[in-house]
């Protein structure tokens, strides 16, 4: 066993886990390295698209759902999605934002589908033949899912969906989307009130609208509209009334991904501003010999190491399939510590490379910090914010009746 292979130990993971990992980085470097700086200048979705269905082929988008998977792990679960997750936005940020939407839509209709749900809506995600999104989100509703306005009404053999979400990640790209919906708002007080529905983009009544953003540039994110919209009752996910327990389930995916999300962003930014410290000379040394520099990156790699271990942590629990409310704390600590350290780390590269952090790839820098700075804002706000997951593990701590 090589030092690398007992350090990678360390954090939890199996030998099958790093010999995953490191066909992951092979992936990566293989088919989005290439691309990845014209996904970001041309904001270019089609080579996502396209990454995308070479993930279908080689049972990436299947990693947590074994019905689908046909690859050569034994045992695949949420750790190998998140360190995929992880390798691709070391590179990219926008593929694996796209990656991770279809993963959480994708565990929704895992924990609750039907057979028909799995055959019809599943698979195709797993093969890489649809991307997915998730929609909760509403204008007036952000953390208090419980308070969301979008309805659905049983009229015979179809539901009737009224209302408009946003902030959806794959917007106008997605096929098949996960619609949060109340059913049923006289059993709000028991956390039955809410269902989810699938929803197909062809769907007539159903528009979408998109944003333009700060960062991950390539890929979309923006508003659905859902007018009169009509769906066969059998696309409800689960019992009517499942939708809370089935969206508290996804939301523990979700904040682990997404830790593994800023952990991918936050390492790219590190490797370079290591590079560059030990190449740029100021004062007859190269800056990395500098004592302010030596405590940034000293903080920056504890920083990392420390997502890492709350990041595999919830992520292995998970795949040992503990009660969703059980994991509700550890998952909201590797997302908020994740997110938050993340930013940092980013914000500590720039400054290392300065001038040279602040300037675009291709406009006279060979580095990427810029991009990693405006791609990792978001993970403080998206999935949860920290404020919310602060709540969480609070009220969890203090053994408090969560109210949500």
């Amino acid at each position: 066993m090589n030092e690398e292979t007992e350090y990678r130990k360390n954090w939890g993971l199996s030998e099958e886990d790093i010999k995953f990992r490191n066909e992951a980085k092979k992936f990566v470097l293989d088919h989005i390295s290439p691309v990845a700086d014209d996904i970001e200048e041309n904001d270019d979705f089609q080579l996502i698209r396209e990454i995308y269905k070479k993930m279908g082929k080689e049972n990436l988008l299947s990693l947590p759902f074994k019905k689908y998977y046909r690859g050569w792990l034994k045992d695949p679960g949420v750790i190998n999605s998140t360190l995929l997750a992880e390798e691709i936005c070391r590179v990219s940020a926008a593929p694996g934002i796209a990656f991770g939407a279809s993963m959480f839509i994708g565990k929704a209709l895992y924990t609750g589908g039907s057979d028909y749900i799995l055959e019809t809506y599943l698979k195709p995600i797993t093969t890489g033949e649809k991307f997915g999104s998730i929609c909760i989100t509403e204008p007036t509703v952000g953390s208090d899912v419980a308070n969301m306005k979008t309805k659905a009404d049983l009229d015979g053999d179809e539901w009737v969906i009224n209302g408009k979400k946003r902030f959806i990640t794959n917007a106008g790209e997605s096929k098949l989307n996960l619609i949060y919906c109340v059913t049923d708002p006289n059993l709000i007080r028991k956390r039955k009130h809410m269902s989810c529905i699938v929803v197909e983009d062809n769907t007539r009544g159903f528009s979408t609208k998109q944003y333009k953003y700060m960062g991950r540039r390539g890929f979309r994110n923006g508003e659905i509209i859902l007018d009169n919209v009509r769906v066969p009752k059998e696309n409800l996910v689960g019992n009517q009334g499942d939708g809370h327990k089935i969206l508290m389930t996804q939301f523990n995916t979700e904040r682990t991904t997404i830790a593994g999300q800023c952990i991918g962003i936050a390492t790219g930014a590190f490797e370079e501003a290591k590079d560059f410290a030990k190449k740029r000379e100021q004062f007859g040394s190269v800056i990395a010999k500098k004592q302010g520099i030596y405590f940034k990156i000293a903080d920056m790699a504890t920083k990392l190491d420390a997502s890492r271990l709350l990041c595999y942590r919830v992520a292995k629990m998970i795949d040992e399939k503990l009660p969703p409310r059980a994991l509700m704390r550890e998952a909201a600590m590797a997302k908020m510590y994740a997110s938050e350290a993340g930013k940092e780390i980013v914000d500590s590269s720039l400054q290392i490379l300065g001038g040279e952090g602040w300037t675009k790839f291709g406009y006279g820098t060979i580095y990427h910090v810029e991009r990693y700075y405006r791609d990792i804002r978001i993970h403080t706000i998206g999935g949860g914010t920290t404020t919310m997951n602060k709540y969480l593990i609070a009220t969890k701590e203090l053994d408090m009746q969560l109210n949500l």
